[in-house]
């Protein structure tokens, strides 16, 4: 009876073993099938080593004359007021609350203002920016906007030292 036994043993480890191989082989045909003829493959785009022509040229000349342009007003709008242009930067804008620092400046004092604006809706909220390690931050702003939709919101900084604005940032 034990020799039975063991023949019986045997011939269930043969047959998982022979399943085990058999699926393990087509599972690799599967993953390693060839593209149909009828599909191209894909191309890496060329890359262009001729010199520009005269219209790239023109356009990365228009391109710096804009940028110094637009540092020399930001110079100039700087002199005027004597204030240090800034940039707020949004860590965080959720609908309980929303998160800035100011780099660039250190101070305690200033006034942090979130604009969130949905469609023609515009709701200002506003907050005291604060001395931290090396930058100032603001404190957090509870938005209490009236739905959950899609808002924006941009955070200015405005001192007797400094002033600026951030980047929008989606409400989420």
């Amino acid at each position: 009876m034990a020799i039975k036994n063991k023949k019986y043993k045997a011939s269930i480890i043969l047959i998982i073993t022979l399943l085990l191989i058999v699926g393990g082989f087509i599972v690799y045909k599967r993953m390693h099938k060839a593209a149909p003829a009828n599909i191209s493959t894909v191309t890496k785009p060329e890359i262009n080593y001729r010199p520009p022509t005269k219209q790239e040229k023109q356009a990365g000349n228009d391109a710096k004359t804009s940028i110094v342009e637009h540092d020399a007003q930001v110079k100039a709008a700087q002199n005027q007021q004597g204030l240090k242009l800034v940039t707020p930067v949004i860590t965080n804008a959720s609908f309980s609350a929303v998160h800035a620092y100011v780099s660039g400046i250190f101070e305690d004092g200033g006034t942090c203002s979130a604009t969130f604006t949905q469609g023609g809706t515009i709701i200002t909220r506003t907050s005291t920016g604060f001395e931290n390690v090396s930058d100032t931050q603001c404190a957090p702003i509870t938005p209490n906007l009236p739905n959950n939709n899609s808002w924006s919101v941009v955070i200015t900084y405005n001192s007797s030292t400094a002033q600026g604005s951030s980047k929008a940032v989606e409400v989420q």
